[in-house]
Parts: C-alpha cells; structure tokens; sequence
C-alpha cells in the first residue's frame, strides 16, 4: 500500500515536467556545463515575469544548444502554489475544490517556473585575424549594392569580440593602392598567401552575391591561407530577393561561416 501511495505521489509531482533540446546548425559546443537561467511566469506561461533571455551577454561566440526544462522541483513548486489556492476553498466546500483544482488551477498553474540552459559555441583559442575581400555581384546586381553587403558583412563580422577584421583599405594602407588591386583580384592559393602573409591574417573571405529569379544566392567562403583549404563556407538562397534579404540573414550568415573557427597550426 505504501509503495502505491508513493508512486502516486511520484506522478503527481512530475505531472507537466518536461525538457526540450534544440541543436543550433553546426557549431561546436564549448567544455563545461551549461549556462542556467530560472525562468518564471504565471497563468502556464502567458505571463513573462521573466523577460527575455539575454543570449548575446551569455554566450557572444554564439549558441550551440538551448534546452528548456520544467524539473520535478519546478512541478512541485507549481503544485505548491496551486495548493495555496485551493485550501482555503476546500475548507468551505470540498467536492467543488478537488474538481476545481485539477481541472482548473492545477492545469493553468497559477505560477510556472522554467529553466533554460545554453551551451555556448566553442570560439578560437586566440583572436584571429580575417581579411573579407569584396563580395562579387552576379545575376544583374548593382556592384555599389554588393559593396554595401560587403560592409554590412564586415560590420556583423566585426561584433565577435574574437576577431580581427580587415577590409580593403587596410590592404592599401599596407600594400599601396597599386598592389591592392593586384591582389584583391586574385583567386588562386600562391595569391591568397602572399595577401595573407603580407597582412598576417589568419582567415581570407570572400564570395558572391547573386539575384536568380526572385531569389538572392549568397555563396561565402572562409580559406585557411597557409593550407589554401576552405575551412567553412556557406551557400544560402534568399527567398524574396529583396536587398533587406541580405542584411537580414546576415547573422546566420557569419554564425555559419564562424561554425568552425579552427586554429591555424
């Protein structure tokens, strides 16, 4: 009898537990246990005591995995508050408040609390160093909007607290203006190194944006200099075709071209 009356109360505490996990693309998630933050509402969630989750100030190389959990102790915690509710009504009229309180205060949990827990991306072991060459315009697009894309690239780019960006004109600080255009034009890996040695970058990006029928095509590669291999690229198709496009997707854009910000060796 006593083990029945215990795995009823198991149940009843665990009723509306749960956990959800959801992977972020293909970043790395960092060593170490995962950020927690307690999250509380009222009425299951429809009022955000909480607000939102400062993801950024938590994890500024980005997310690898969010899981949201409601644990046995938030359940309890949950069925405590509904109890607080409901006993001073069961003392006036008992067989309307047992129905009541599972029906009504039990299920719309007068009080939810949550937790969430990020795991961070893994980010480089020192700062790197990358030099974003000029974006190519394909399929009809304007090259001034392309070098706008460019700068709105760099400046996303530029937010991770571990990189170096460089553009163009750090080229022709460095270099002079008549070098620049040499090189900037280059494709094949003994150019790219010479850019990359003179400059001591680490990473050389580059790629092209194109309009196909209704779509913007972005296609951006990451190239490790030294071994003239493409660490991370990415090829998205932007429904819409609208500039904004672009500039919307930007974050997901730089998320997936840092996916794998591998070390040079």
């Amino acid at each position: 009898m006593r083990s029945r009356v215990l795995a009823v109360a198991a149940l009843a505490l665990c009723t509306g537990c749960y956990r959800m996990t959801f992977k972020l693309g293909k970043a790395i998630p960092e060593a170490g246990a995962p950020r927690e933050v307690q999250r509380h509402a009222l009425v299951s969630g429809l009022v955000d005591l909480s607000g939102p989750v400062a993801v950024d100030d938590l994890c500024p190389r980005g997310v690898a995995v969010v899981q949201t959990e409601e644990s046995a102790a938030d359940s309890l915690a949950q069925n405590l508050s509904a109890s607080l509710i409901a006993v001073p009504g069961f003392l006036v009229n008992p067989f309307v408040v047992v129905g009541g309180y599972w029906v009504l205060v039990r299920h719309l949990q007068p009080w939810a609390p949550s937790t969430v827990r990020l795991t961070c991306a893994r980010g480089p072991a020192r700062t790197l160093k990358l030099l974003v060459i000029r974006l190519e315009p394909r399929g009809g697009l304007e090259p001034d909007t392309v070098r706008l894309f460019t700068d709105a690239l760099v400046g996303e780019l530029r937010r991770s607290p571990d990189l170096t960006v460089m553009t163009g004109a750090d080229v022709e600080a460095v270099l002079g203006a008549e070098r620049q255009k040499q090189l900037l034009g280059c494709t094949d890996s003994t150019c790219l190194t010479e850019l990359a040695g003179a400059l001591g970058a680490d990473r050389i990006v580059h790629g092209s944006v194109g309009r196909v029928g209704g779509s913007l095509v972005v296609n951006l590669t990451s190239i490790d200099p030294k071994s003239g291999r493409a660490v991370a690229s990415v090829s998205e198709r932007l429904k819409g075709g609208g500039d904004e496009a672009f500039l919307d997707a930007l974050p997901s854009l730089s998320f997936q071209l840092l996916a794998e910000p591998l070390v040079p060796q």
